[in-house]
């Protein structure tokens, strides 16, 4: 599957998308790429990242179409 696949699929669920599970499948490229519009999502306080995962805040849960379109353009 594709990481626009896998990361809208991961962060539609309570754990996230889970940052060792993302560099298991994936180039290191892909991942700083995908992380980079992850970063931009959380300065607009839509994704939320700990050490561990990224998952969608509560504002980022009501705007999730906007969240997984912005996440596609990676």
């Amino acid at each position: 599957s594709s990481i626009f696949d896998f990361c809208h699929t991961a962060m539609r669920l309570d754990a996230g998308l889970e940052k060792s599970l993302l560099r298991g499948k994936y180039s290191q490229d892909l991942i700083a790429r995908m992380e980079d519009h992850l970063r931009r999502l959380s300065t607009k306080g839509l994704v939320c990242e700990d050490a561990h995962a990224w998952r969608l805040s509560a504002e980022g849960v009501l705007l999730s179409n906007f969240v997984f379109s912005e996440i596609a353009l990676s």
